[in-house]
């Protein structure tokens, strides 16, 4: 075990989730309405970081394991949040508000998917 690969992926992790807070907590100051933006807007932005990650993996511009591992587990681990997403889903559907639900389900994972490719095709 590599303990000082896992103190990376623990620093950039924390370093990520404090990037996730800042970021929606300033939306959340912006952006008053219904859906809940802030997760969408983070899982988006991760969605193409990764994709860019992943791609210069696949085309071989980065090798180095330590860095795809803290950057990728670490850093965008921290950052992007699936499950808060999903909380997000369960709240709106027990307040009745549909119309949150059908964007946080349908919108957010075709456009996190499509900015993933769009990530992966800009650098592989």
């Amino acid at each position: 075990m590599n303990y000082a690969l896992i103190i990376g992926i623990f620093i950039a992790g924390g370093t990520g989730a404090w990037a996730r807070f800042t970021c929606d907590q300033f939306v959340k100051k912006l952006w008053k309405k219904h859906i809940p933006l802030g997760t969408f807007i983070i899982n988006i932005i991760g969605s193409f970081l990764l994709g860019l990650l992943a791609g210069t993996i696949a085309s071989k511009t980065i090798t180095d394991t330590w860095i795809i591992t803290i950057i990728g587990a670490g850093f965008l681990g921290g950052f992007t949040t699936f499950s808060s997403a999903m909380v997000e889903v369960v709240t709106h559907l027990q307040i009745k508000q549909h119309h949150a639900v059908y964007f946080l389900l349908l919108i957010q994972p075709l456009l996190a998917l499509t900015c993933a490719a769009l990530g992966f095709t800009i650098t592989s």
